[in-house]
């Protein structure tokens, strides 16, 4: 389940932030991180190179024009695209359960207040709000998240409110993977009836689900083991040659995103270093999602079935050029 595996963004938010600060509150000499891979500008080659560009005049602003608009290098942090699974999973009339269900559902409350609260405090740094309040703000984010603090996220007045979330989290998320992994044992998934692209499909999601888990929990053993299993799997999709719909589906759709995870993982495993930064961490739980999402998309467009050929509107003929003498030099049939 999607859920369980984006959840785990939640997580490293955690460890992130719990080590930037290292046992402080927010202050000028310690702004918080969330997990959120930096993105290290570009090198300015040094002037007078090929390379280096000759200095440009900006243009004088036109009276009553507003300035452009600066885009922000600073990282976006979105833990509710990863917790947004679990509100799919709760909408699922047909696969309801009496167990799973409200485990979801305590979880999902938890966790969508959590993860827009977390996206607002990154923003709030990002944008470096706090030099405007003296960190008045940022204390507050703090508290509902170490302490006793009450947050509500103002993107929804709503949502449950926030308190004390990093010391519950542990909880939440072990009680979330159990109640998934009981489901899974009653409910196990009837493969008889898959197409052969489509069991490559799901032994990609198994494998890849497999991956993420070992290198959370620093198994590089059975990380290294999971990824030649998904090279092994990308590898029969793209030789599929069969013209069928399936294969269009998962051959083009699953190979780009596997191949994605599967390099940044071979890299992360490759250095032998555990555990693994919360950051890029948060880029394996990223890449994971496509992987997911894609087979999900790959899904529906099998069951939906080939798309209709568009039959072509048909064309008038034009008129055949008339043999006989054009009009004006015709017989009047009124003359005498």
């Amino acid at each position: 389940m999607a859920c369980r595996y984006g959840a785990l963004s939640l997580k490293y938010a955690r460890a992130a932030y719990l080590e930037s600060l290292g046992g402080k509150e927010p202050s000028a000499t310690r702004i918080p991180s969330f997990g959120v891979e930096e993105r290290s500008p570009s090198p300015t080659p040094p002037s007078g190179s090929p390379s280096a560009s000759p200095p440009s005049r900006s243009p004088k602003p036109t009276p009553g024009t507003p300035p452009p608009k600066t885009t922000s290098a600073a990282p976006v942090a979105r833990f509710d695209r990863f917790i947004r699974s679990c509100n799919i999973g709760l909408s699922v009339k047909d696969a309801a359960d009496p167990e799973l269900d409200p485990v979801l559902k305590e979880f999902a409350d938890f966790a969508r207040p959590l993860a827009r609260l977390l996206q607002e405090a990154n923003a709030y740094y990002a944008q470096d709000k706090f030099k405007s309040d003296s960190f008045t703000q940022g204390r507050a984010y703090h508290l509902c998240l170490t302490g006793s603090g009450t947050c509500t996220p103002s993107s929804s007045s709503s949502s449950s409110p926030v308190t004390d979330a990093f010391a519950r989290l542990d909880k939440q998320l072990l009680d979330l993977s159990a109640a998934v992994d009981r489901y899974r044992a009653a409910h196990p998934i009837d493969k008889s009836g898959f197409s052969p692209p489509r069991r490559l499909g799901n032994d990609a999601v198994e494998d890849a689900n497999a991956l993420l888990v070992a290198l959370d929990t620093s198994d590089l053993v059975t990380a290294s083991s999971s990824i030649a299993k998904l090279e092994a799997t990308k590898t029969a999709l793209e030789g599929l040659t069969d013209t069928t719909e399936d294969a269009h589906a998962w051959g083009k759709g699953l190979t780009p995103p596997l191949k994605l995870l599967i390099d940044r993982a071979k890299d992360l495993a490759s250095k032998g270093k555990t555990p693994i930064p919360p950051a890029q961490m948060n880029e394996l739980v990223a890449l994971h999602a496509r992987v997911l999402e894609r087979d999900y998309s790959s899904l529906q467009r099998a069951l939906r079935g080939p798309p209709l050929t568009r039959i072509p509107t048909p064309r008038m003929p034009r008129p055949e050029p008339s043999s006989g003498p054009p009009l004006d030099d015709a017989p009047d049939p009124d003359s005498p």
